[in-house]
């Protein structure tokens, strides 16, 4: 799941079942999918096949299908539910749960599915073949992504069943996103004009089609049909200036290398040069001032770029899928860079936050899958969401002490192995460092009031936590499958232990539930297969359905004689130690 979407899971855990802990050796009953995990993107269809296992005088139900999460897949099945088309809706986790119940008893197998963004390649137009060379089809053409829409994990209690003609300049073999050039190798974008090179062939007006501006023209379309790879654009047009690059001018040119444009451009349109896949060399003028929408994205063969001082604003998905780009120097003067400037900039290493930003915006760098340094000013007071999503090579990341919130999925799947939050921060939402499996320490300070739902979920190397009496609010599964989990010191302010609040924290051995909880909500202990002691105080006076189910047997509860939970534990069949 942005990515996932990564990623992550167990808004609420739906699975009513009895687990394959359940399943006697030597019955051999029990149901067991095709696959215990599965990714695939926003679209696709995914087949589970359940089989089930009997003794022979054993009678077998209908299996039933169940997701964790309401809105991200449907399902439909077939062979009396043995199968299920699972089709993927929302980017994101889930869990998929089959269940059966063989004789007396009831069984479950679970696949957990990591769902990425769509991509939107399926829209892209065909380019018609350029009379003048009538011997080669032109490729298909590659719209200029479009950033992903943020997704808002929605979390619930209930249970869920279920042909225009483009330039084309050719005479070089096209590089792909595997065979994009090395740095060392590759021109590099500088600031320095290059209006000397004498490879790059100058233009006339008839290669474009072009407007009047006011001071001068904007180019809006290049019709150029020579065989150039390196081309320049005339500082004039019928002896007027040109100023501009219009909206989609150069769209999709994949043989185009490099490009020398006229120093008087001030503005460049959204897309200008999206899906340029050959491109590795380009001088942005000193007087752009914006860099708009997709007006880099998919150059996948550039490597380089240093934008020009003066520019202040950075449109969404400007550099997207630049799968070559391994620096970026970005100056001090800009205050905006608007969402998913970066993402999927896969080779890019490290990055410098210019000091005016406050804001670091929905996917910026997501899938930045080399990213391992990023320096962020103090005055940044938001980690949007998926900010950092999936950025694997990131093991550390220092926050300044203005960061006050961090949202959802922002460095879900990412290779964290230390949290420090500041002191300022309030608010970790849902998701935020959901699979970050490499994580082992998280500090929280006081300040913390919110935590949202599967915010730690699947950190696997998860060792503590310590909540801070601040915490007021835990969201469902909040540690949902963090396996490695020993110990957790809970927030004095909570009143409820959520839905899978510690689903499958199986190493987790002794819990102390704070004076004021009222109620223990469904498998908010399920699968705490060490946990051995529980103290709780007289004021629980609710404990839904699970909320203990196939923790350890030896586990004890500790409680005050009379108390709720200490019939309760009576009646579960629960060891009870009274005071």
């Amino acid at each position: 799941m942005k990515k996932v979407a990564a990623y992550l899971l167990m808004g609420t855990l739906i699975v009513t079942s009895m687990g394959n802990t359940m399943i006697s050796q030597a019955a051999k009953s029990g149901i067991k999918l095709n696959a215990v995990t599965k990714s695939a993107i926003v679209g696709k269809t995914i087949i589970l096949k359940a089989t089930v296992t009997k003794k022979k005088s054993e009678k077998v139900g209908k299996v039933k299908w169940t997701v964790s999460r309401r809105g991200y897949v449907a399902i439909k099945t077939s062979n009396k539910g043995k199968t299920a088309k699972v089709t993927l809706k929302k980017k994101g986790m889930v869990v998929v749960s089959a269940r059966v119940k063989v004789g007396k008893k009831n069984f479950s197998s679970k696949c957990k599915i990591k769902i990425g963004a769509k991509s939107n390649s399926t829209n892209e137009p065909t380019i018609t073949q350029t009379p003048e060379v009538a011997e080669t089809q032109n490729p298909q053409a590659t719209v200029a992504p479009t950033p992903d829409s943020t997704v808002i994990p929605s979390v619930t209690v209930t249970p869920t069943v279920e042909g225009t003609k483009v330039p084309t300049i050719e005479t070089t073999k096209q590089p792909t996103q595997s065979q994009a050039p090395d740095i060392t190798q590759s021109p590099q974008v500088t600031q320095a004009p290059q209006t000397n090179d004498t490879n790059a062939v100058v233009l006339e007006k008839d290669d474009f089609e072009y407007s009047e501006s006011e001071g001068g023209v904007e180019i809006t379309k290049c019709i150029y049909k020579g065989d150039a790879i390196k081309i320049k654009v005339p500082d004039k047009l019928d002896g007027k200036k040109v100023i501009g690059i219009g909206k989609n001018a150069f769209l999709d040119c994949k043989d185009l290398v490099g490009i020398v444009l006229p120093q008087e451009i001030s503005k460049i349109g959204n897309s200008a040069f999206a899906g340029c896949a050959a491109l590795n060399m380009i001088v942005l003028p000193e007087k752009i001032t914006e860099i708009e929408a997709s007006t880099f994205s998919g150059c996948t063969a550039l490597t380089k770029v240093v934008i020009p001082a003066g520019v202040k604003r950075i449109g969404t998905a400007a550099f997207s899928e630049c799968s070559s780009l391994s620096e970026i120097t970005l100056p001090e003067g800009i205050v905006n860079l608007e969402s998913s400037v970066f993402s999927k900039c896969i080779a890019l290493k490290s990055v410098t936050i210019p000091k005016e930003i406050q804001y670091i915006s929905s996917g910026l760098f997501e899938n930045c899958e080399a990213l391992e340094c990023v320096i962020l000013p103090d005055g940044i007071v938001k980690i949007d969401n998926s900010a950092f999503a999936e950025c694997k090579a990131l093991k550390k990341i220092i926050m300044p002490d203005s960061l006050e919130e961090i949202g959802q999925e922002a460095f879900s799947g990412a290779g964290l192995e230390c949290v420090d939050l500041p002191q300022k921060v309030k608010v970790i939402g849902e998701s935020a460092f959901g699979g970050c499996e490499q994580l082992t320490t998280v500090l929280l300070k006081e300040q913390v009031t919110e935590i949202g739902e599967t915010a730690f979920a699947f950190c696997s190397a998860l060792q503590e936590i310590c909540l801070p009496d601040s915490v007021k609010m835990l969201g469902n599964g909040v540690f949902t499958g963090c396996k490695a989990l020993t110990s957790a010191k809970l927030s004095e302010q909570l009143t409820v232990i959520p839905n899978a609040c510690f689903w499958e924290c199986t190493s987790l051995d002794n819990v102390v539930i704070p004076e004021n909880v009222a109620k223990i909500e469904a498998w908010a202990f399920s699968g705490c297969l060490n946990l051995k002691h529980l103290k709780a105080a007289e004021g629980i006076k609710e404990i839904e359905e699970l909320a203990f189910f196939d923790c350890s047997k030896e586990m004890t509860i500790e409680a005050p004689q009379g108390s709720y939970i200490a019939e309760y534990a009576v009646q579960a069949g629960i060891n009870i130690m009274t005071k």
